[in-house]
């Protein structure tokens, strides 16, 4: 992207953060990993710029508040934003933003007609499901020939998984109680859960888009927040292997 094109978006990416409220700035880890490491929302929207075929339509699968969708869809030019969720509450703000529709990602049929939508985008709401097989049953039938599914995701591989793992705690994202947090270390500083309750590793999660008959074209390893200096630096330095990284961002073209 051009220095005016990055530019352009610092500001709009400033002048949402000023106009949403606290509630939904909570909603999103993806919006705050976005603010502790500008780059990496400027990597994945320069890629898309380059790499979508139309722009006709946006969906964001797990939408909340509609802010995210809203913001890539008004920065990479498209005619129109729509977004599903579950949560009515947050949808009833969403569709200030968007289109919007209630449904059960896990169960229910998107409501477009084969091949219509041209970018879908999930951040961080496959966490919440049990199984991905309808999402990516559904996603494959509605997005276009060529068309693109951007997914940002937990790793059950990371780093800090894995060593949690190694000494008999609980990776953190995967829950198993909706009311209490339990088996994971107190360097995580949190003490509820937030519905995690599934995640894989970066090679499940690819090897399960072929399946689907998509085609993996973009992976990147992403940062996390973290008030201690030395596991900011470590998650870093193995955010420049994705399969390694607390999280990352991966981008699947339909065949």
């Amino acid at each position: 992207m051009s220095i005016l094109d990055r530019k352009k978006i610092e500001l709009a990416f400033t002048q949402m953060l000023e106009e949403l409220t606290r509630d939904e700035i909570n909603s999103s880890c993806t919006l705050s990993l976005f603010e502790i490491d500008p780059k990496a929302m400027f990597d994945i929207l320069g890629f898309l710029e380059n790499h979508i075929q139309k722009r006709s339509l946006l969906l964001d699968l797990g939408c909340g508040y509609g802010f995210l969708a809203r913001f890539f869809a008004d920065t990479l030019e498209f005619a129109d934003a729509h977004g599903v969720d579950i949560d009515q509450v947050r949808l009833e703000k969403a569709k200030k933003r968007l289109h919007v529709t209630k449904a059960d990602l896990e169960n229910n049929t998107l409501p477009y007609p084969n091949e219509t939508l041209d970018l879908v985008i999930s951040f961080g709401v496959l966490d919440h499901l049990k199984f991905f097989d309808n999402v990516f049953a559904e996603t494959y039938r509605a997005l276009r020939p060529e068309g693109l599914f951007l997914i940002s995701l937990t790793n059950l591989g990371s780093w800090d998984s894995r060593i949690c793992s190694l000494l008999g705690y609980q990776p953190r994202h995967v829950e198993i109680s909706a009311k209490y947090l339990t088996g994971v270390p107190r360097t995580y500083l949190v003490s509820v859960p937030v519905g995690h309750i599934h995640t894989c590793t970066v090679s499940a999660i690819k090897e399960l888009a072929t399946l689907y008959d998509f085609q993996p074209i973009y992976l990147r390893g992403l940062r996390n927040t973290h008030p201690s200096r030395l596991v900011r630096l470590i998650d870093t330095i193995m955010a420049n292997v994705p399969s390694l990284a607390t999280r990352y961002m991966l981008v699947l073209k339909k065949k």
